[in-house]
């Protein structure tokens, strides 16, 4: 039997793509504002817009980790898979997540937050 729940770790999980999605925002920012369009701050305000979305969901997800004592931490990159360990009220998982289902699952939330953007 683990010691950390499947609600738990469904937490941590959602923790782990959102920061995932916010990295890429960050970076896609960053390539438009170096590079010329026409009309650069429509691109931008969208960009920025879903961060703050996305920013506002982590913050719960963060508190919510808080609560039930909850503490994920990035581990190594085999180019494979990537670790993370969690941590649940003194114990420890450790999980490895596969590369491309981290790219898969960053892509559907992105696209998410983005449609969610154009309602």
């Amino acid at each position: 039997m683990t010691a950390i729940l499947e609600s738990e770790r469904k937490i941590i999980s959602q923790s782990v793509h959102l920061a995932l999605v916010l990295s890429v925002l960050e970076y896609d920012r960053k390539k438009i504002e170096d590079t010329s369009f026409k009309i650069k701050n429509v691109y931008l305000n969208l960009i920025e817009h879903t961060m703050l979305q996305v920013q506002a969901d982590l913050k719960v997800i963060k508190e919510d980790m808080k609560k039930n004592q909850l503490k994920v931490q990035r581990g190594k990159n085999d180019g494979l898979a990537t670790e993370y360990d969690f941590y649940c009220r003194g114990f420890h998982e450790p999980h490895r997540f596969y590369n491309n289902s981290l790219k898969s699952n960053t892509q559907k939330l992105l696209i998410y937050y983005l449609m969610r953007n154009t309602e």
